[in-house]
């Protein structure tokens, strides 16, 4: 006796998804990852450079304003200098002739 097969109840083997990671959508999420890192980091840098200008220039300002009031503070030291040598000099004058006075009496 001879049994013959059913070829029909044979199962046909389907392809299951591999439960392991696949190569190429792992680095194509690292790729994007370091992507969107990489803008991250560019957007800090620039943002922080521009603060870093804005501060430079904030404390340039500031150096500006405080020679500014220096140079003030320095060209009314030098001009009641000036004005105290002036009345130095005309009381010397006034002692000079006073003497030139006396000396001719």
């Amino acid at each position: 006796m001879v049994i013959k097969r059913n070829n029909n109840l044979k199962r046909k083997r389907t392809v299951r998804p591999s439960r392991g990671f696949d190569l190429k959508v792992v680095m194509e999420y690292l790729a994007s990852g370091l992507t969107i890192l990489g803008l991250m980091f560019g957007i800090g840098y620039w943002v922080a450079s521009i603060e870093h200008k804005v501060e430079i220039m904030n404390l340039n300002q500031r150096h500006n304003n405080e020679m500014s009031n220096l140079r003030i503070q320095m060209n009314n030291h030098i001009q009641s200098l000036q004005n105290k040598y002036d009345i130095l000099e005309s009381e010397y004058n006034l002692l000079k002739d006073r003497k030139e006075d006396h000396d001719e009496k």
